[in-house]
């Protein structure tokens, strides 16, 4: 792999790249920018998360039901909401793993991006053509402009704690796996900070 491939439109160095992190943090739209660059496909896991909701027994995905018995999820605590984007996350894993490996075996790239790809059990599918990558935001009055520009209406102090948090934990993990997880900020650079990690992490895996 050479560094070439980044400046050819035609030409992923990944078939799958997983772009995780918690809400609030500019992922999507890095995803965007990352799936412009190669002309690549985007599916983001919350469309996943609604097909598997409308189709699946509550019974066998009670996270993913978690809040629809009128639990208030800003009632509940921080540690709880993590817990349950974590949960989610595994339940969804195997509807994932399908979808990357299928992306695969047609040589058709993707990027997929979402807070609900957890590291642990996306770490069980990585290798040279599969790549994954997370982004945090450290800083909560950021995350609440972020949500103010993206989405209007009042400040979500408690959403933004959240998401700080629960990017914490998400770099821990990255950390213990070998998984990059890169800062959002400076906005200006984060395409091609994103570009040369994904291309470090291209040159340590075994082809």
């Amino acid at each position: 792999m050479n560094t070439q491939h980044f400046n050819d439109p035609r030409r992923s160095p990944w078939t799958v790249l997983f772009l995780g992190g918690p809400s609030g943090t500019g992922k999507s739209t890095l995803a965007r920018r990352i799936a412009g660059r190669y002309g690549t496909d985007l599916l983001e896991a919350d469309d996943i998360y609604l097909a598997v909701k409308a189709a699946a027994d509550k019974r066998h995905f009670p996270a993913v039901f978690a809040w629809e018995d009128g639990k208030d999820w800003q009632k509940a605590g921080v540690e709880e909401n993590i817990d349950w984007l974590f949960d989610v996350g595994k339940e969804l894993f195997p509807a994932v793993r399908e979808i990357a490996l299928r992306h695969v075996e047609d040589r058709l790239p993707v990027v997929i991006e979402g807070d609900f790809l957890h590291p642990e059990w996306i770490s069980s599918i990585l290798g040279t053509e599969i790549r994954a990558l997370y982004i945090r935001e450290t800083d909560w009055e950021q995350i609440v402009r972020n949500y103010l520009e993206r989405e209007g209406g009042g400040p979500q102090h408690y959403r933004a704690e959240i998401s700080v948090a629960y990017g914490e934990r998400l770099e821990k993990f990255c950390r213990g796996l070998g998984i990059p997880c890169m800062e959002a900020r400076p906005w200006e650079t984060a395409l091609e900070r994103a570009e040369e990690i994904l291309l470090k992490s291209g040159r340590r895996k075994r082809p």
